[in-house]
């Protein structure tokens, strides 16, 4: 078995991912900044590594005598008011982890890229890992810095290989923080009462972890692979959600007709209010449909989605009951 260096564990998709190669019999050195914290690390077998992205002296620390590493931590968010924390997280963070990995020798590093790095389709359009993002999102902090830190990453593969995994929006137990929580929280709540017209590509977080166990073994250098199971409508998606929920059925979806009020309603809210979570790029990507195909990874990973999105979000909301985080 392998010993590998893992960042982000104290996430969604990093807990699942260190569970899952502590389970396989992998040694982990897992990145931890002080007091974070993870109920699915609790009593498994680890060596903690006290540090985060910018600490170059606890990534190269921490890498020493790994063969692998995961670089799963970045920062997600859809405020301008944080555009200069994701470059520093996102870009330069990513910059720190390749650097420490040529100086350990390390021989392959996967990175956890997004489909933000990718785009927005044009109606129902599938995107793939050759559609370049168009540069008239290079004012959306994250889509950029995701993008950004996957060139960033791919000019170091004549040192060691690098694997860049694009999962699309994931589901399932380990939200501690909730990112997706806090749509399925709404919905158990009654706070949303239309769906916005757009739509999205998900997927487990269970089958986003396979793809990064595939990618050690069958990931190419300098390549990436998008892992999408199911292409929605917000309106089907928020159904799944209170169906699972037992919650009260949406009936509408918000009528384009409304989307200049959206737009001024978040613009309000993010410029005088300063607030994060309900902004204009929120809105924005509210009202596209972000489709995307995983035929990449299906045929050169060998990946097979196993879980459908409707027992990701069942698994999700045990998770969140659990920790009484709903």
């Amino acid at each position: 078995m392998a010993k590998i260096f893992i960042t982000g564990a104290t996430g969604h998709l990093g807990s699942n991912l260190a569970k899952r190669l502590i389970k396989d019999g992998h040694c982990l050195n897992i990145l931890f900044r002080e007091k974070s914290f993870h109920p699915f690390l609790e009593n498994l077998k680890f060596t903690k590594v006290i540090g985060d992205l910018k600490d170059t002296e606890s990534l190269s620390g921490g890498m020493k005598d790994c063969d692998y590493v995961f670089h799963v931590a970045g920062l997600v968010s859809y405020s301008k008011w944080d555009n200069k924390k994701l470059f520093r997280v996102n870009v330069e963070g990513t910059r720190n982890v390749m650097d420490s990995a040529v100086r350990n020798k390390i021989k392959k590093v996967i990175i956890t890229g997004s489909t933000a790095a990718i785009g927005i389709s044009k109606e129902d359009e599938l995107l793939t890992e050759e559609n370049p993002l168009d540069i008239k999102y290079k004012s959306i902090g994250y889509m950029w810095t995701k993008k950004q830190a996957e060139e960033l990453a791919f000019t170091y593969k004549d040192k060691l290989e690098v694997v860049v995994i694009s999962p699309t929006t994931f589901f399932g137990a380990g939200d501690i923080k909730m990112n997706t929580g806090n749509l399925i929280k709404s919905i158990k709540n009654g706070k949303i009462p239309f769906a916005p017209f757009g739509g999205n590509s998900v997927v487990s977080v269970e089958d986003v972890v396979s793809g990064h166990i595939l990618s050690l073994e069958k990931g190419k250098n300098g390549e990436r692979y998008i892992l999408a199971n199911e292409n929605l409508s917000y309106y089907e998606l928020m159904n799944i959600i209170s169906g699972v929920l037992n919650s009260r059925r949406i009936k509408l979806t918000v009528p384009k007709s409304l989307l200049p009020v959206s737009y001024g309603m978040a613009y309000f809210a993010e410029n005088i209010l300063h607030h994060k979570t309900f902004t204009p790029q929120v809105v924005m990507f509210s009202a596209k449909n972000r489709f995307f195909s995983a035929q990449k990874a299906r045929e050169k990973l060998g990946w097979i989605p196993g879980t459908s999105i409707k027992q990701s979000i069942l698994n999700a909301v045990n998770f969140y009951k659990e920790y009484n985080l709903i």
